[in-house]
């Protein structure tokens, strides 16, 4: 084992701590390290396209489009739950 990797070790032991005990928080951390090997990019959108989203959301809001009662609100969110 290298210097690096020793090091890189005990950081990992020690920002674990108890939960290095649990091994469903164990493999779920692991599991997330995996995910950041990955070449895929965290999010499928270019800054860009975010940007144009919020801008276009944001221009509806101004205009009212969509707009909804909170008791309509209440029952569209009904609709979500199972």
């Amino acid at each position: 084992m290298s210097t690096a990797q020793a090091i890189a070790s005990s950081r990992f032991l020690t920002a674990m701590g108890p939960m290095i005990k649990d091994e469903k928080k164990m493999n779920t951390v692991l599991s997330y390290i995996i995910s950041l090997r990955e070449d895929n990019a965290p999010c499928q959108f270019t800054e860009q396209e975010i940007l144009a989203f919020a801008n276009k959301a944001e221009q509806e809001y101004e205009a009212g489009v969509g707009m909804m009662s909170h008791s309509d609100f209440i029952q569209e969110v009904a609709t979500w739950q199972r």
